[in-house]
């Protein structure tokens, strides 16, 4: 075939390749990311109720043991493989549906109902245990290979039992790796373009001395003024942000995802504020802006999800403004990875 059209040729004279992708994929045979990830609301588990989802390349189950203390486990049974999320929790154990052998929060098999007087529990029999932690009214698994090197993600500065905390009831899903969400966070040219939020930030160091991101700055919005921002980014997964108003109130709020075996990312949002001395009545009303920040926050996740659902994110031309986005991308790429869970969860 002959091209006759000489500006079919002179229009991309000079066009370089594409950037490259970013990061290669995660999955069971390159790990995922070593950092906390979020299972379900504190609320959703209770000595009598568990919850299943999809984690990593498979599925774990939540629940609470003797103590109360939470657990995350490999959701399929040792035996046979049936979903313990199916079955119940019964004296701090989670029982499976099937042929009832329960296990414990250390993910130790306890009991066989139909074991021979001649037969011992198999060794082999317990599920994979990951280390779990509860903050901010959320149970969170850590999906390193060994004990965790980040905190658990937390408003800083503050202990839960100071903090009112609130959560936005629908958990959204984004055909995305978390990483690529939180993207947006270091994106300061896509908060003034995209979300019309206008922006100071100094960007010098943003990798803090536990291995996360954080920076500081203003940030003014039409309906909620000038406000000191504080950002902290837990891993690849999870921010918490802290406002602090020109009038001193402050307000915190964040979201985390949790990678699914599709690749997918389930999004959890939540606020928090001092409860101080405030009386019931005071605590309604705190609570009640709480939500309202929630719905604010929300609605910037829905001006960014049509784009995230799209999006084939790349390092490609980057202006001097990118250079918080560049150094986040700089900070996904060394992240240490981990797989040694993935051969109990599918």
């Amino acid at each position: 075939m002959t091209v006759t059209d000489k500006s079919m040729t002179e229009t991309n004279v000079g066009l370089k390749r594409r950037g490259s992708r970013i990061v290669e994929p995660q999955d069971a045979e390159r790990g995922y990311h070593e950092a906390w990830y979020p299972i379900c609301w504190s609320h959703e588990i209770d000595d009598s109720k568990m919850v299943g989802v999809s984690f990593l390349n498979g599925r774990v189950v939540a629940f609470r043991g003797k103590d109360g203390t939470a657990a995350v486990l490999s959701a399929y049974c040792r035996h046979v493989g049936a979903d313990l999320s199916a079955g119940e929790v019964k004296d701090g154990c989670v029982v499976c549906p099937f042929h009832h052998w329960a296990y414990d929060e250390t993910g130790a098999c306890v009991d066989i109902p139909q074991l021979q007087p001649d037969e011992r529990i198999p060794e082999g029999a317990r599920q994979w245990k990951f280390p779990t932690a509860d903050s901010i009214g959320i149970i969170w698994a850590w999906s390193g290979d060994g004990e965790p090197t980040n905190p658990v993600p937390h408003f800083p500065g503050y202990d839960n039992d100071e903090l009112l905390v609130r959560h936005w009831p629908i958990i959204n899903e984004l055909p995305i790796e978390p990483w690529i969400a939180l993207e947006n966070s270091a994106d300061i040219q896509h908060l003034r373009e995209l979300h019309r939020l206008e922006m100071e930030v100094e960007i010098d160091e943003i990798v803090d001395a536990e291995g996360n991101i954080s920076y500081e700055g203003f940030i003014t919005d039409p309906m909620l003024g000038r406000q000191h921002q504080r950002v902290r980014v837990f891993g690849t997964n999870a921010i918490c942000l802290q406002f602090t108003a020109e009038d001193g109130s402050m307000t915190m709020m964040g979201s985390a995802m949790r990678i699914q075996a599709d690749g997918s990312s389930a999004i959890y949002q939540y606020a928090g504020a001092l409860k101080g001395d405030l009386d019931e009545a005071g605590l309604a009303d705190l609570a009640a802006g709480l939500d309202v920040g929630l719905a604010f926050g929300d609605q910037l996740s829905q001006e960014d999800n049509p784009i995230m659902e799209g999006i084939h994110f790349r390092e490609d031309s980057l202006l001097k403004q990118d250079r918080a986005l560049a150094k986040y991308v700089r900070y996904v790429k060394q992240f240490p990875r981990g797989k040694a869970a993935c051969d109990f969860l599918d």
